[in-house]
């Protein structure tokens, strides 16, 4: 009688850890989206004037399509707290030198004014955080331009590998999954750099 019930529990314990899934298994899930209409210039403005401001604007509508055709809803990814659900990307200014190559500019923050959401810099990169408002993720801050040139706004890995301009957009938590959107500047060329002009 002892064997018989040694291997019924055996083949229990050996079915319910087949069969069934890890409790946390969901957790590790990230989703993957391409979105190139979130990030914005205001009024695709691409001349300006030593001393003019640039502005960027972010907007993450809450419901996207995956890159394998499944309808999200953001929110579900995080606490959907009103203004403390938050969603987080990286952007970059780079300039064309006289010796025609491409260098990232570092920024100081009274260079930069925000006006919804967050911005924090880390050393030559900028932190967007977009704040949930119950409907969309949403940031806007404005960078003042102090020399004359040609720039580029883009993601952070641009210069490396060329990999592109496009940045990654995170959303989620922990507890709920991760969903990852990649997204280029509206308006920028095909190596994803919003080009513009500083006289």
């Amino acid at each position: 009688m002892k064997a018989l019930s040694f291997s019924v529990m055996v083949g229990i314990s050996l079915c319910a850890s087949l069969c069934c899934p890890e409790e946390d298994d969901y957790l590790d899930q990230t989703l993957f989206v391409q979105n190139d209409t979130i990030i914005s210039v205001e009024n695709n403005q691409t001349t300006y004037d030593v001393g003019d401001t640039i502005v960027i604007e972010t907007v993450i509508e809450n419901d996207q399509l995956t890159i394998d055709n499944l309808n999200i809803t953001l929110s579900d990814f995080t606490y959907a707290e009103i203004g403390e659900s938050r969603a987080f990307h990286q952007l970059a200014l780079y300039k064309e030198t006289a010796f025609e190559s491409v260098v990232q500019i570092p920024l100081n923050e009274s260079s930069i004014e925000v006006n919804s959401g967050d911005v924090r810099l880390n050393n030559q990169l900028i932190e967007v955080i977009s704040l949930y408002d119950g409907n969309t993720f949403r940031s806007k801050f404005s960078i003042r331009l102090l020399e004359s040139g040609t720039f580029y706004l883009a993601g952070p890995r641009l210069l490396f590998n060329n990999s592109g301009g496009e940045t990654t957009i995170n959303v989620g938590v922990y507890e709920k999954g991760f969903v990852d959107i990649t997204s280029k500047i509206i308006n920028s060329d095909e190596d994803g750099k919003f080009v513009f002009t500083v006289n």
